[in-house]
């Protein structure tokens, strides 16, 4: 059976399935022969308010744009009323430097509806903090249930620029002792009707607790709770997975379609350590993977955050794959030049971006550079922020 896409629209579902948002941590610390990167890159999102000569504003910001900035508009132009995503720079005037500006939804199009479940934590009169949101409650939204400070509700809402209006808000649960949370970690200790969990010890009492696997000390554990009126933790379920899931970013390379409806995606393996090389894996997706393509559509090129169980140390079995959109860009400046462990490739640095050679580092501009100098890259800027090389260089006179 074929793969199962998630198209837009879908993003509830991602929700659902994603454990933890792709959001790009800060890797480890740089190797000791390039500089940390820098933190003045931004990340802006909002609606375009407004266009000037050499100025825009996009929800709040007002950010410069200038002959280098790239533009992506493959979903529509950059017209007022569109909403953007933009990558900046801090510039010495104070105002944010766009490097690359992305149309993810043309004027005109509705706003996104955002669902949410979380805690209450505060209602004053139109202003409601549910989780970490700040929500807009107005007299036209539809009130489910009586929720109270404390209790779990589940919110239907409009992304109006930078405020989420809220069209329906639901009481899921009353009582906060109901409430059910997870965590996970490796198992610890098992003692009659309780386990210790990443240094937390779990009642476990069948039939209230679901077990699903065999808790083992050492094994890996999955726990969702209900917090006891004594500060005690009770299992609802436990579950012991047979392999751990991995989390990672790929770009795709290729896809291969087979016999039976499943493919075979070839990608290369981002590991989160700063400056670790990149890997090539193979990923199966069948008809258990979901695969989300409202950014992207799943071809050769794009980048793909990957949930996956490891079959063997580069062969993974892919649950869930979320593919975002690669960018064109142009990086210019002085390079750093930083050798790899296996010469399979080059990093390198230019103005705080991450540079990926893929084969081995050009020996011209180790030549005409002696490890540094002035340089021009062409590339494509992946999901974690790195920019994989395809085109140099060398300037000032130096030899191409």
């Amino acid at each position: 059976m074929k793969p199962l896409r998630l198209i837009a629209g879908c993003a509830v579902l991602m929700a659902l399935a994603l454990l933890v948002a792709a959001a790009q941590k800060p890797p480890a610390p740089a190797a000791a022969a390039l500089q940390a990167a820098d933190p003045t890159q931004i990340h802006i999102e909002g609606e375009l308010k407004s266009k000037s000569p050499g100025l825009w504003v996009v929800g709040e910001f007002s950010v410069l744009v200038d002959g280098q900035t790239q533009y992506v508009e493959k979903r529509g132009l950059a017209d007022l009323g569109a909403w953007l995503i933009v990558w900046a720079v801090s510039d010495p005037s104070g105002t944010p430097r766009a490097e690359v500006i992305v149309v993810d939804r043309p004027a005109g199009v509705p706003n996104p509806i955002i669902q949410f479940t979380d805690v209450l934590n505060k209602a004053a009169s139109e202003w409601w903090v549910v989780g970490d949101e700040l929500v807009h409650v107005s007299s036209s939204a539809s009130i489910v249930g009586a929720p109270t400070v404390g209790s779990l509700v589940s919110v239907t809402a409009e992304q109006q620029d930078l405020v989420l209006e809220a069209k329906q808000i639901e009481t899921a649960v009353q009582d906060l002792s109901q409430i059910p949370h997870d965590f996970e970690g490796t198992i610890e200790a098992v003692e009659q009707n309780r386990l210790k969990v990443e240094g937390r010890w779990v009642k476990v009492l069948p039939p209230v607790t679901q077990i699903n696997g065999w808790p083992a000390l050492g094994r890996h554990a999955e726990a969702r709770v209900l917090i006891q009126e004594d500060g005690s933790l009770l299992a609802i379920l436990i579950r012991v997975p047979e392999k751990i899931e991995v989390t990672m970013g790929t770009l795709v390379t290729d896809i291969a379609p087979q016999a039976s409806g499943a493919e075979l995606w070839d990608v290369s393996v981002f590991p989160d350590q700063l400056y670790a090389d990149p890997y090539s894996a193979t990923v199966h997706v069948d008809s258990d993977t979901l695969v989300d393509e409202s950014r992207a559509i799943a071809r050769p090129g794009q980048w793909a955050d990957v949930r996956a169980k490891p079959l063997n140390r580069d062969e993974f079995q892919a649950d869930v794959i979320r593919l975002e959109q690669t960018v064109a860009i142009t990086v210019e400046g002085n390079l750093q030049q930083a050798a790899t462990a296996s010469g399979a490739g080059g990093w390198a640095q230019i103005g705080g971006r991450i540079i990926w050679f893929p084969g081995q580092m050009p020996r011209s501009v180790s030549a005409a550079t002696g490890g540094q100098g002035k340089t021009l890259i062409e590339g494509i800027l992946l999901g974690n922020g790195i920019v994989w090389a395809q085109r140099f260089v060398p300037m000032e006179g130096q030899a191409p």
